[in-house]
């Protein structure tokens, strides 16, 4: 059983009050509380992701079969793209779900996290590639809709998708040497 309920008496005020008592989880010290943390900022970083790809995407792509030209064309490599970011996000999303479970079971320093690591790394380098490729479409939607700022945002995405791809490696890299 892995909580038992047990009666405790406050000394200031002398009122039983009934307390859970952990007996597997109490040798990893509080890191319940932080992976479950973790646990919901994972999901909560999937979710916007899906409405994105289930709402906005589409939404958009209506408006934009309404275009002609040079800014329909740019306007559908970059939402084809967005469809292809995801996959891999979505991806790397469920594998820090059950990295976080193996974290939580002190079973970190497995072969199957060093293979949940390396996903990932890959995942966030495919993403990046991807916005990298799509920078020549993104740049001419920019100078056509005179909006610099756009071109600054995918560049700050890519350079973000490559650092946590370079995170995840460094953390495999840990994660090889402790075993």
């Amino acid at each position: 059983m892995p909580y038992e309920l047990t009666p405790t008496r406050s000394p200031q005020v002398g009122v039983l009050f009934y307390r859970y008592k952990s007996y597997n989880r109490k040798r990893v010290g509080g890191i319940m509380n932080k992976t479950l943390l973790l646990k919901v900022s994972t999901i909560l970083a999937a979710l916007p992701a899906l409405v994105f790809a289930l709402y906005l995407i589409p939404l958009w792509l209506g408006i934009t079969l309404e275009e002609t030209g040079a800014m329909k064309t740019y306007l559908m490599v970059i939402f084809i793209s967005m469809y292809l970011m995801l996959i891999p996000y979505l991806y790397s999303i469920v594998l820090t779900f059950k990295l976080l479970i193996h974290i939580e079971k002190g079973t970190y320093y497995t072969p199957i996290s060093r293979k949940y690591l390396s996903h990932i790394g890959l995942s966030a380098y495919m993403v990046g590639t991807i916005l990298f490729l799509d920078l020549p479409f993104v740049y001419g939607f920019a100078n056509q809709e005179d909006a610099p700022g756009i071109i600054l945002i995918f560049g700050f995405l890519m350079l973000l998708a490559f650092s946590i791809g370079l995170f995840a490696h460094v953390l495999k890299d840990l994660n090889e040497d402790k075993k």
